[in-house]
């Protein structure tokens, strides 16, 4: 049984199949720096994805606001689903923004990962399933940085867990 901060008592699922077809947790999982409890799915987790971006056809040149951002309070990860359809495409990069609410802006998460060379990419006529992204309740925001090609069209989904 965990507990939170506080020294609360959390509830837990006991099984898979408790956790099935439902938006809970298996466990938690304790953040320090904003000493709280985040739910832990451990790969039990089931939910519907949600749509972060639609029908993009341009790069972002610019950040975003916080609240084009998703707000993953209360969940450790988020694993995004990026659905790209085009012509020629050579380099399609992306990269992960966190938002830091102290500093209020957005700060790039670790490498730009260019779409187009990975392998799933072909294979797949285009959807590629990106590792799930150690969250821990911040707003985070796929942005694309750069594009060679025709056109693009992109649809990006997330699912929180």
């Amino acid at each position: 049984m965990a507990r939170d901060d506080e020294n609360k008592v959390l509830n837990t699922v006991r099984s898979p199949e408790d956790a099935e077809g439902n938006e809970v947790a298996v466990g938690y999982v304790f953040n320090p720096t904003k000493k709280r409890f985040y739910p832990d799915s451990k790969g039990l987790y089931s939910a519907d994805p949600k749509k972060h971006r639609d029908n993009v056809t341009q790069v972002d040149t610019e950040n975003p606001s916080v609240d084009a951002g998703i707000d993953c309070e209360g969940y450790r990860n988020c694993r995004f689903d990026v659905e790209v359809q085009g012509v020629n495409i050579t380099t399609l990069k992306v990269q992960l923004l966190r938002w830091n609410s102290l500093a209020h802006k957005w700060f790039g998460c670790g490498n730009a990962v260019n779409l187009a060379t990975a392998a799933e990419f072909t294979v797949s006529g285009g959807c590629v399933c990106l590792l799930e992204d150690e969250a821990f309740g911040a707003t985070i925001f796929l942005k694309i940085l750069e594009f060679v090609g025709s056109s693009f069209v992109a649809n990006i989904y997330y699912v929180l867990c």
